[in-house]
C-alpha cells in the first residue's frame, strides 16, 4: 500500500529467508504447493481491501501469471504502468546504498585484477569466467548476472556466450561481470590484451577509449 505495512505473497519455503532478510516489517502471505498462490493472494487482496483501488504495476517485470492472480482476486482492481514512478525512486540512493553499490564494485574489481593475472595462451573463455567468479566468492559475494568472456573474433559479439575457444597470442579479451553486496550489483566491462594486440586492434582500442572519454566529459545534468 502507498501508506501501511507491505504484504508479500510467496512460497512457503521462502517465507524463512524472506523474514531474514527483510529490513522493515512485512505482512507475509504464504502458500504451499498443495493449495497454490490463489487463496494467499485473496487473502493478502482482502486485508489490503485492494477491490476497486489503483494497482500500480512494473509492466517490464510483472508477470502475466501474477496479474491474472490479482485481478482474479480483486475484479474491480484497476491497474496502472507504475514503471517511471518505481524507477525514480529507485535513482535516490542513500548512503548505505551508495556503500552497498560501491563494495560490490570493489570486489569484482579486486577478482578481475587476480584473474587478469592468471590469464594465459590456451586457457578458454569458461576457464576464465570461472576463476573470475571465484574471486567473486572468495570475497563472500558472487555474480549478478553470467560472466561474459568474449575472445578474439566472438569479441564481436557483445552479449557472446562463452564457449572452449582458447586463447591466443594477440587475442583482444572482453570482459564483462558484476558482483552481488547486500542486494547490490555492480556490471563492469573491460577489455584486456594477450601479449602485444596489432597494430589495427590497438587502434580500434584507441578509438573506443577516446570515444568513451568523450562521452563522460559530454555527460552532465540536463544532457539528452
Amino acid at each position: 500500500p502507498a501508506e501501511g505495512q507491505p504484504a508479500m505473497v510467496l512460497p512457503a519455503l521462502e517465507q524463512p529467508r524472506a523474514q531474514a532478510q527483510a529490513p522493515f516489517p512485512i505482512r507475509f502471505y504464504p502458500w504451499t504447493d498443495s493449495e497454490g498462490p490463489q487463496g494467499a493472494l485473496q487473502r493478502a487482496v482482502d486485508d489490503l481491501g485492494l477491490d476497486g483501488r489503483r494497482l500500480g504495476a512494473e509492466y517490464t517485470a510483472m508477470r502475466l501469471i501474477e496479474l491474472r492472480g490479482i485481478e482474479q482476486a480483486a475484479p474491480e482492481v484497476v491497474v496502472g504502468d507504475a514503471t517511471d514512478i518505481l524507477g525514480s525512486l529507485r535513482m535516490a540512493k542513500d548512503a548505505d546504498e551508495l556503500a552497498a553499490m560501491r563494495k560490490a564494485v570493489a570486489i569484482v574489481e579486486q577478482a578481475l585484477a587476480a584473474a587478469i593475472g592468471q590469464i594465459r595462451a590456451g586457457m578458454t573463455e569458461r576457464e576464465l569466467a570461472d576463476i573470475w567468479e571465484a574471486g567473486m566468492r572468495a570475497a563472500g559475494s558472487g555474480p549478478s548476472f553470467t560472466t561474459i568472456i568474449a575472445s578474439g573474433p566472438n569479441a564481436a559479439n557483445p552479449h557472446h556466450s562463452n564457449t572452449d575457444r582458447a586463447f591466443e597470442p594477440g587475442d583482444l579479451i572482453i570482459m564483462d561481470g558484476g558482483a552481488l553486496h547486500d542486494g547490490y550489483a555492480s556490471d563492469i566491462t573491460r577489455t584486456v590484451a594477450l601479449g602485444q594486440p596489432s597494430a589495427e586492434a590497438r587502434r580500434l582500442y584507441e578509438l573506443v577509449q577516446a570515444a568513451n572519454a568523450a562521452g563522460r566529459a559530454a555527460a552532465r545534468p540536463g544532457a539528452s
